[in-house]
């Protein structure tokens, strides 16, 4: 009796880490690790097969990212190439002529064109930035400090020569791995849709502390509490914007911040609104 309840045990356990190992390659993939496989056991029971087809899953995962970028940056360059080749020959049109009329339709043609690439750039960086969701590659040790002090440097001109009032209060050696150009280009958004909205005279404040957490907030007209999920959609644009626009900056601050295990939501600043990134909540 002894030696099958010693045996029974030792088979529990050795099929509950077993067990515990697919279990892990999951967890590890979702972290980020794409590249995660579950161990093989050098058996031929059903375990092992669940293993092997773990892995397979996996692989095709890994197939199917691989993929979706390799057509996102071809289709960029087979739109982008030709747009381009057409903005050159509007141009050399313009060295051409004299005429007043001719020179401003092309001007136009050409500021259209431009718009169309950035556009273009902006769903791509959306589409892309959402596909690397929990993928850890590319990411470093990167200072958001560092990031933000580059940034306010930037806006504290620009603010001056609009007449706004711009605040950083930056708490030093903030670091998180992380891909630095991309929150580079969440900041830059955020404050972006800070100055759009805010009036001349008024102001816009950078904070970092801690966390990480980060927050632009402006004294503007605000936002609806009926639209602040709705800012984060694709193309939409509240009435009052400064400048033009597709839309797409907040929805691609938000599939950065998502990417690197962080929220983005707006708050009421009363005045104005106040877009805060902290990280996510995770599950119990």
């Amino acid at each position: 009796a002894l030696l099958s309840l010693a045996a029974g045990h030792f088979a529990a356990r050795r099929l509950r880490e077993r067990v515990e190992a697919v279990n892990a390659t999951f967890a590890a993939v979702r972290a980020g690790r794409i590249a995660a496989r579950a161990p093989d056991a050098g058996t031929s029971d059903e375990l092992a097969e669940l293993a092997a087809n773990t892995n397979a899953a996996l692989d095709q995962v890994e197939r199917l990212i691989e993929a979706q970028r390799h057509v996102s940056d071809q289709t960029a360059h087979e739109i982008r190439t030709p747009l381009m080749h057409l903005d050159t020959r509007i141009l050399k049109a313009i060295e051409a002529t004299d005429d007043p009329v001719l020179l401003r339709t092309l001007d136009q043609s050409r500021a259209e064109i431009r718009g169309v690439v950035r556009l273009l750039d902006s769903l791509l960086d959306i589409a892309g930035t959402q596909a690397m969701r929990g993928d850890l590659r590319g990411l470093a040790d990167i200072s958001l400090s560092d990031i933000a002090e580059s940034l306010a440097d930037l806006y504290g001109a620009s603010a001056e020569e609009l007449g706004i009032g711009f605040h950083a209060r930056i708490a030093p050696g903030i670091h998180m791995r992380g891909d630095a150009m991309q929150m580079t280009r969440l900041l830059s958004n955020l404050l972006d849709n800070a100055f759009k909205y805010v009036p001349s005279g008024g102001s816009v404040v950078l904070e970092l502390a801690p966390g990480p957490r980060m927050a632009v907030q402006d004294d503007g007209p605000g936002i609806p509490c009926a639209d602040r999920e709705r800012v984060f959609e694709r193309y939409v644009r509240l009435d009052g914007a400064r400048g033009q626009g597709h839309g797409l900056g907040l929805a691609l601050a938000r599939a950065i911040a998502e990417r690197h295990h962080l929220s983005l939501h707006v708050e009421d600043a009363e005045p104005g609104a106040r877009f805060v990134v902290r990280p996510e909540e995770r599950d119990a």
